[in-house]
């Protein structure tokens, strides 16, 4: 059977739908033909499960009485809550034929703008992703996102209302950045591969957030063009050797640059190597940041909105739409004028130089923080870490699903374990509380999205196709918003609750522990910001509608990171060494 009469076949099968009889709820009906079937071994297979289907939808018209599509949203929608329920059924099906499938799906779409997303949609984020999203939210959901199942609508000025298909698909387009860029660890491990093309030991490497491209294994890439390559650690001066890259000490000849930091050789004065000169005794730190998508620099690039432009988006940006070059951690790029933790640490001592690792992970909780320090690299040197889940253990799909302050305690203190045993002694770990995402109403739902809407009607519209990263906070609602900020506090209340008892009880073997409050420092910058005469939206990722905290945007002349180096130095003692400037024996990164 050719998938070309199959999707005829779906049509007629859509088609039964308006036909007959009383009303009914099919679904106990339906889930159990299905739970009867046999697995699918082949499009015909499937796709006879679905044309199976067809006495129970002609003997029951009435669609508004099922949790199912709508009977007004058409018979495209009720093929696509069929062809996924079965899909859903069958979730473990060969890749090839699924894809198969969901393309035979785009075809029934006939405006060709909404027939082009739902096609990239499935070619660009793969039958893995789709396969997740699936599972979490349902057919009908995943159709409403196709397209297929049209029953949202995105409120706009007059003025755009002759665009209204371009607009809509380009903000379904944002729903599914979201959905790929914030999927819960559950979900990433049921559904590891992000990329259908990707070979096994990729995707292995995907799993646990290490460098695609890395040839000696040991955790650090040559490479910033690849996933989680050298935009994320410390670039790789040689991934021929695994006892080269950045966090190791330099051999006692000095005559390899073990660490990659530029410093090697030896001192014809002394006839002593240039890095014990000039690092011993200089507090030398490996930095790492634990935490989620305010931390990795997620940003959706707004070329990505229009088709057209998608070749000016390089690929590795799609990945996972994160800029940790640009990061208030980990950024190292000219362009954000020295504003992260790196840049500073590395130009107040040059022996900090590349010593650095992302960790965040877009979507992350507080229960990641162990499985991220398993990904660490190995480093001789201790560690100055940020432990910064700011928001997704609040800022979910409903209030019901934010973490509870037992569950959050639980997790702390199971990661700070998992920290314990891998960081070395005398390494600082410094904890944030978690953001007060209110302010992300409260300052953007009136303003334009670059879309042409208002951010409200953004957010209004991605909650109605099961898009929405944060119903709690990017919602009219102010009940659920102020509830939403009650938990934040009560979880930072948890976590700086565990710094005081660490402190006096010192529990911890290798590292010390310091709480700084995520909510009362962002307040302080937005304050800032507004005194100076600027507009506190910059603070915000403008297409995602999210936090940008990309360096050179959310620091802003410094404030952020400003703030937070200050308080590193003053109130935990970080002393680090000025290092005077250095000769012909550094290598320029």
């Amino acid at each position: 059977m050719h998938l070309s009469y199959t999707i005829v076949l779906l049509v007629v099968v859509a088609a039964a739908g308006s036909s007959a009889a009383a009303p009914h709820r099919p679904s106990s009906l339906l889930l159990e033909r299905l739970s009867t079937s046999a697995a699918a071994n082949n499009p015909d297979t499937f796709m006879r499960q679905v044309l199976a289907l067809q006495p129970i939808i002609a003997q029951h018209a009435d669609l508004a009485s099922w949790e199912g599509p709508r009977e007004e949203d058409g018979g495209d929608c009720l093929a696509c809550v069929l062809v996924l329920t079965v899909l859903d059924m069958n979730i473990d099906e060969d890749a090839e034929i699924l894809e198969k499938v969901l393309v035979g799906l785009c075809t029934l779409i006939d405006a060709p703008l909404r027939r082009n997303l739902c096609e990239r949609v499935v070619s660009e984020y793969g039958v893995d992703l789709i396969k997740a999203v699936l599972d979490r939210d349902g057919p009908n959901r995943v159709c409403q996102k196709l397209a297929l199942c049209d029953t949202c609508s995105l409120a706009l000025p007059e003025a755009l209302e002759s665009r209204r298909e371009e607009v809509e698909a380009s903000a379904r387009r944002i729903g599914w950045a979201l959905d790929r860029s914030l999927l819960s660890s559950e979900q990433r491990e049921r559904f590891p591969s992000a990329s259908a093309n990707a070979n096994a030991n990729a995707n292995a490497k995907a799993d646990a957030d290490l460098p695609r491209q890395d040839e000696d294994s040991d955790r650090f890439s040559a490479t910033q063009l690849s996933y989680r390559g050298a935009m994320w650690r410390g670039r790789d001066c040689n991934d021929l050797a695994p006892a080269i890259h950045p966090g190791l000490e330099d051999d006692v000849s000095g005559l390899v640059d073990n660490n990659c930091n530029g410093i090697y050789g030896l001192n014809p004065s002394t006839n002593k190597p240039y890095e014990r000169e000039m690092c011993d005794g200089t507090s030398v730190r490996m930095l790492t940041v634990y935490g989620d998508s305010a931390s990795a620099g997620f940003h959706i690039p707004p070329e990505w909105l229009h088709f057209q432009n998608l070749s000016a988006v390089p690929q590795e940006a799609i990945d996972e739409f994160d800029v940790p070059e640009k990061s208030w951690g980990t950024g190292f790029v000219d362009t954000i004028n020295n504003a992260s933790i790196a840049l500073m640490l590395d130009e107040r001592n040059h022996c900090n130089h590349r010593g650095f690792e992302n960790l965040a992970r877009n979507g992350a909780k507080m229960k990641d923080l162990a499985p991220q320090s398993q990904n660490m690299g190995t480093t001789d040197y201790p560690t100055l870490g940020f432990v910064a889940y700011i928001g997704n253990d609040v800022c979910t799909s409903a209030l019901d699903k934010m973490t509870t302050p037992e569950a959050y305690e639980n997790y702390l203190l199971e990661g700070l374990d998992a920290l314990d045993k891998v960081l070395n002694p005398g390494s600082k770990i410094v904890l944030t509380g978690l953001a007060d995402g209110s302010v992300l109403w409260d300052i953007m739902h009136n303003r334009t999205h670059p879309l042409g809407c208002t951010y409200a009607a953004l957010y209004e519209f991605l909650s109605c196709t099961g898009s929405n990263p944060c119903n709690t906070w990017l919602t009219s609602d102010a009940d659920t918003r102020i509830k939403a900020t009650q938990r934040a506090a009560e979880l930072s209340a948890v976590g700086e609750a565990t710094v005081e008892h660490t402190l006096a009880t010192k529990n911890y073997t290798n590292f010390d522990l310091r709480f700084v409050g995520y909510a009362e420092l962002m307040d302080g910058i937005i304050n800032e910001v507004e005194s100076n005469g600027n507009d506190p939206s910059s603070l915000i990722e403008a297409v995602g509608a999210y936090p940008c905290f990309v360096a050179s945007r959310f620091c802003c002349s410094c404030w952020a990171c400003c703030s937070l180096w200050c308080w590193l130095v003053c109130e935990i003692g970080l002393c680090l060494v000025l290092l005077l400037p250095v000769d012909s024996f550094v290598v320029q990164a």
